[in-house]
């Protein structure tokens, strides 16, 4: 039950992984589109409607300005007596009026009036638009006139004509006589068709009020509320705003001179239920997507988990002692090669199992076939689990570590004798050190420096492989970084193999009974099952002279140096 859960949580790890790697780009490629047609028109709007805004800010503060300056520049140099005495003066006057209004984009009218207010002189040709406009002038226009020389006003009037209304702005002042009194009035008009026709271009719809919030100039009548009043709701609005005729982006202009202020207003509505209706596509979309990223990767999860699971179990069935369990893999891949290999494994072992029962008076040679038969399942067992820790990291260095380990059984299943060449069993733990350098990465180094004399120097197979294994697995549970170092030399009569390694070192109890167990071959093994097994291969192979010994101190690493007679190679075949 605890091997069945620890597959499950595997599965499950796997299966987590794929759906990360599958999901997490489309995931952050839908957001990045979703943010993207969402930014790009909005930006398009809010910069069009501060361009507007600047445009109509720019062009009423030089219209403005133009009528201001010229209506200063007639305070100080109109005079009304000679005006009505002197016709050459009258015509001067009016052409100097004629060619400014010419002059500008607006073309306002003029108007001229005496103490009384009556007219004197008008460029308005329409008497009934002349009537009705200088007709809703009077109720405002001495109380809206500074009665101070330097000085104009600004005031919004809307006028009847016939059955339409008309709005217009005034831009006027008073003139004065020598002793400083009022002696009539002057004043521009400038109707809102004229000025609406400067912002012919513009996209945004555009509001124009004098400080009592009387609308000037308006290109969308819904914002105007009752007597020209701009409603409420709009005075105070800046940025985006819902209203009942929909969403939009406002900004506001006071011009300079204060007496006027300009709304420039983009309707957003349609883009924002444009962006809602593409959202919620593309969430559709990904939803599928996401259903069907999740049916592939459950399948792909079960066939790889299921194969992997086969394997560890026929394993650790091997390990319980069952050697009939044989695999059947159709994979295509590396683990139709590792099943090949552990069932061509099994039966050599059966056959050495046999060989050795048979052979019952080769007690030493059926002893270490035995050995070997319990070991070949334990490292593969374990480098397994190495794989399993590499899928969760790095499928494709997974993947790498499977044809390396499927390299390392046919060697290890491979015809011949059990003793070999150095080289041989060099390569081979240089196909591991790569298996292990893909679980661990930068964490471990290793260095193999055997001299090529000794390289033809006959020892068991596999001999070396468990030192390193245990150095690895122990060295990386408690040091951040691992070297594991391999070298060969001749000592008197013996050829040594030494194994170091620059780990946490044994603790010295440890060591003690270690050490005891190396001493006595019928001890205990405990959890030293890979060095008690060279060990004993190495006595029974050369004699009880040879084998491992271990020198170790706590943070200062572990040397493990195993024993071999120079003339081993007299000690026959032992295949």
């Amino acid at each position: 039950m605890k091997k069945t859960g620890q597959q499950t949580r595997f599965r499950d790890d796997l299966r987590r992984l794929l759906l990360f790697y599958a999901l997490l780009p489309v995931l952050a490629a839908v957001l990045l589109l979703i943010v993207s047609l969402g930014y790009i028109p909005l930006q398009n709007v809010v910069r069009g409607t501060a361009d507007d805004l600047q445009l109509a800010g720019n062009a009423f503060g030089q219209q403005w300005d133009s009528m201001e300056e010229t209506l200063i520049a007639l305070q100080s140099e109109l005079d009304l007596s000679d005006f009505h005495s002197s016709v050459n003066y009258q015509a001067a006057f009016k052409s100097r009026i004629y060619q400014f209004i010419n002059h500008s984009e607006v073309r306002p009218q003029f108007f001229l009036l005496d103490e009384d207010e009556a007219l004197i002189f008008s460029t308005q040709a329409n008497e009934g638009m002349r009537d009705s406009l200088q007709d809703s002038f009077h109720w405002r226009l001495a109380s809206n006139l500074p009665a101070v020389r330097g000085e104009v006003a600004t005031a919004v009037a809307r006028a009847d004509v016939g059955v339409t209304t008309v709005s217009s702005v005034l831009v006027g002042c008073r003139l004065f006589d020598p002793k400083g009194a009022t002696d009539g009035y002057a004043y521009f008009v400038v109707g809102e068709d004229q000025m609406a026709a400067l912002f012919k271009q513009c996209v945004s719809d555009l509001i124009a009020t004098d400080r009592f919030d009387s609308v000037f100039l308006g290109t969308d009548s819904a914002f105007v509320g009752d007597f020209g009043k701009l409603r409420a709701s709009l005075r105070d609005a800046n940025g985006f705003t819902a209203f009942a005729e929909g969403l939009f982006y406002i900004r506001t202009l006071t011009t300079e001179n204060g007496l006027l202020k300009i709304y420039a207003m983009s309707e957003c509505g349609g883009i924002i239920g444009t962006l809602l209706l593409l959202a919620a596509v593309v969430l559709v979309f990904f939803g599928a997507l996401t259903a069907l990223i999740l049916v592939s990767t459950n399948r792909v999860a079960d066939q790889k988990t299921r194969i992997i699971d086969e394997i560890a179990a026929a394993c650790y069935q091997v390990q319980q002692g069952d050697l009939n369990t044989e695999l059947s893999i159709s994979s295509h891949d590396e683990f139709q090669i590792i099943s090949q290999a552990y069932n061509s494994m099994l039966k050599s072992m059966r056959e050495l199992i046999r060989r050795s029962v048979d052979l019952g008076h080769e007690t030493a040679v059926s002893k270490i076939k035995q050995l070997e038969s319990q070991f070949h399942p334990h490292f593969l067992f374990n480098t397994l689990e190495n794989i399993r820790f590499m899928i969760r990291i790095d499928p494709k260095a997974a993947d790498k570590a499977m044809v390396a380990l499927s390299s390392l059984l046919r060697y290890s299943i491979q015809g011949g004798g059990m003793i070999i060449p150095l080289r041989e069993d060099l390569n081979y733990l240089r196909s591991y050190m790569r298996i292990l350098e893909m679980r661990f990465g930068e964490r471990l180094t290793y260095r193999i420096d055997v001299p090529q004399a000794l390289e033809d120097f006959p020892v068991p197979k596999l001999i070396v492989q468990p030192i390193i294994e245990n150095a690895a697995v122990y060295g990386m549970k408690r040091s951040d970084r691992l070297f594991i170092g391999l070298s060969a030399y001749c000592e008197g009569d013996e050829v040594v193999l030494r194994v170091t390694d620059n780990g946490p070192g044994i603790e010295p109890e440890m060591l003690r009974q270690l050490k005891s167990c190396l001493a006595d071959a019928s001890a205990e093994r405990g959890d030293h099952f890979g060095i008690m097994n060279v060990h004993e291969r190495i006595r029974l192979i050369y004699g009880d002279r040879y084998g491992i010994s271990i020198v170790s101190q706590v943070g200062q690493g572990t040397t493990v140096l195993l024993h071999f007679p120079q003339d081993s190679a007299r000690k026959g075949d032992l295949s």
